[in-house]
């Protein structure tokens, strides 16, 4: 609550790439930023899940892995069980 909605390993990436760069015993303060956040999450279950004031920064390997079909579908579950659950009628999907 109250802190940037940024899974965990996106953000241990990211504070390891910053680590890398810095100078030992040297601190950094980090603001991230996505241009239009607000008006993108508008458009996503954030609002749903209690994300509010931007966009959330998903991720698991920081790397875009080939999904099969099958993969693909049951990937889309608990995203279809969250949106059912906020009274969503119509789903869209869009691979990519």
């Amino acid at each position: 609550v109250g802190e940037a909605a940024i899974n965990p390993v996106p953000r241990a990436m990211i504070r390891q790439s910053l680590e890398e760069c810095l100078p030992a015993g040297r601190g950094i303060k980090v603001v991230i930023r996505v241009p239009q956040g607000e008006k993108l999450a508008a458009r996503t279950l954030n609002s749903a899940l209690g994300i509010c004031g931007g966009i959330s920064i998903l991720g698991t390997t920081g790397f875009v892995e080939p999904m099969s079909e099958e993969a693909f579908k049951y990937a889309l579950l608990p995203q279809i069980d969250v949106a059912l659950a906020a009274g969503r009628e119509t789903l869209v999907f869009t691979p990519g």
